[in-house]
């Protein structure tokens, strides 16, 4: 699950501004949400996601529960 993290704010590293809502789809529903804020600090990242779900590499599955914010 850190490795969507990881991708995300290593691919925000090489964009000029990547302060932003992004947002991972599977048909059309949302399964993660990054927000990007640039600050006095550098950039802060916030990570939306469901409580549960399998991923098998190729298929996200059995997503449930509430949203977490990381």
């Amino acid at each position: 699950m850190n490795a969507f993290l990881l991708l995300g704010l290593a691919a925000a590293a090489v964009l000029p501004n990547p302060a932003g809502i992004w947002d991972l789809e599977v048909d059309q529903t949302t399964i993660f949400r990054f927000e990007l804020r640039d600050t006095p600090h550098g950039i802060e990242a916030t990570w939306e996601r469901p409580e549960h779900f399998q991923l098998d590499g190729d298929t996200f599955s059995q997503v449930s529960g509430p949203s977490l914010r990381r």
